[in-house]
């Protein structure tokens, strides 16, 4: 899963809507986009949405950064636009200040897998030896 924050007038945010449309196409991906800082005008981020070609389905309407219900909260503090939190297991495992590629989550996720694979090189156990 990657959770995409970004605002209707972050340029940078515009920037990298192919990137995370190419990211959501695959099996393997979930993007969700969290539109913050719009205030109470949903409607000009449903045409930021419409006009910038978002295709990844998962739309939040987050609220204001400031307000103390914002929904973004809950991830973290959004200090960038776009912020780009990579969350394989529902946990955080990185935040991305600024837009992302298609080839650097590629290759988060590859180093994540890898991780969590076994490789057969750990240590072998002690043996309890009886007295």
């Amino acid at each position: 899963m990657l959770v995409n924050l970004w605002a209707p007038w972050c340029p940078i945010c515009y920037h990298e809507v192919p990137a995370l449309n190419e990211l959501d196409a695959r099996s393997d991906v979930v993007v969700i986009g969290v539109a913050v800082d719009y205030g109470t005008d949903e409607t000009s981020v449903r045409q930021a949405i419409e006009r910038a070609g978002m295709r990844y389905q998962a739309q939040v309407l987050g609220g204001n950064r400031t307000d103390a219900d914002n929904q973004s909260r809950r991830i973290g503090p959004t200090l960038f636009h776009s912020t780009n939190v990579f969350s394989p297991d529902g946990r955080q495992h990185q935040v991305i200040a600024g837009p992302v590629s298609t080839g650097r989550i590629l290759e988060m996720m590859t180093a994540y897998r890898d991780r969590s694979r076994p490789t057969g090189l750990e240590a072998p156990r002690p043996q309890n030896r009886g007295s």
